[in-house]
């Protein structure tokens, strides 16, 4: 059995999130493992940056955090960025710019024997990135190398960059599956699964797909997970929210760890939630936090759940 500080491999976008004091680094699976690492956890990211200052600054500050960028590729194309709006409740909009470095993920097979052999315990993907052939085909060849991982596919959908079909194929290589609340009401209809109901849909989908488990989430109203036929629903942890950016992610960093682990369902949603929440605390999708602060919200949570 894998245990925590097991690598976790991410592979998809790294790009900058472009706010109106700063850019800061992002990228679902880059914000995922920033995390992971933070919980003890060897890290890799299966990426691209351009040739351009935005591409130097990334691999330079995903190094700081700890994240292994030997698969991080150095290409022509441009660093990935998205543009970001913030509403008043902190909640962000994205505007990702198309043709990213990231889309040029193109892995040999060598590359993906090399990564295998370092035994990862998860496999982390999105949606976003695998519009690319090349890096869909990556992603399908290196989670076909990983029978034995965790795979998670955090469906994380962004206006006019999905479809049904692409959707279909990524839940298809994945065991785990995460969306938040209003994605399960889209994806629903066209896997022919019941919704609302967020126990029907977890159950039903883990059915059909063959999966270990599915989370949901709903923001100030919790979260749930099913991790083979145990389900919970937990509520969320009240916080003043700064703004929403990674807060997916971090909770999908939590989740992984926990799987890795093997926690009950119900501490691995408990320790989920209280890091979405505590980044949510602060500005950006990556900001610092401690073990004492996670500990302090995940025990707010527990007492919550009473």
């Amino acid at each position: 059995m894998t245990v925590a500080g097991s690598p976790v491999i991410g592979i998809g976008e790294v790009l900058w999130d472009l706010l109106t004091d700063a850019p800061r680094l992002g990228g679902a699976p880059c914000n995922v493992l920033v995390h992971l690492r933070r919980l003890g956890h060897e890290v890799a990211l299966v990426s691209a940056v351009g040739r351009d200052d935005l591409g130097r600054a990334a691999v330079l500050e995903l190094a700081v955090a700890g994240v292994d960028t030997s698969s991080v590729a150095t290409v022509s194309s441009p660093t990935g960025r998205a543009e970001v709006v913030l509403a008043a409740d902190g909640t962000a909009g994205f505007s990702i710019a198309s043709g990213g470095a990231y889309e040029s993920v193109d892995l040999t097979a060598i590359e993906i024997a090399r990564l295998a052999r370092t035994s990862p315990a998860a496999l982390v993907f999105g949606t976003l990135a695998q519009r690319s052939s090349t890096v869909r085909r990556s992603t399908v060849e290196l989670a076909a190398a990983l029978p034995d991982a965790v795979r998670l596919y955090d469906v994380n959908l962004r206006s006019g960059l999905w479809d049904q079909d692409l959707v279909g194929r990524l839940a298809a290589i994945a065991t785990f599956v995460k969306m938040n609340r209003d994605e399960a009401a889209v994806v629903a209809p066209f896997f022919g699964v019941p919704w609302p109901g967020t126990e029907q849909f977890c159950r039903a989908l883990r059915h059909l797909l063959g999966l270990r488990g599915v989370a949901v989430t709903a923001g100030a109203s919790g979260a749930a997970l099913l991790v083979d036929d145990e389900f919970v629903e937990l509520p969320a942890v009240p916080v003043a929210v700064v703004d929403t950016i990674g807060s997916g992610d971090a909770f999908a960093a939590a989740l992984v760890d926990g799987l890795i682990a093997d926690r009950p369902a119900t501490a691995i949603l408990r320790r989920s939630i209280a890091l979405g929440a505590l980044v949510a605390t602060r500005a950006g999708a990556t900001p610092a936090w401690a073990a004492s602060d996670l500990a302090a919200l995940e025990a707010e949570s527990g007492a919550a759940s009473l």
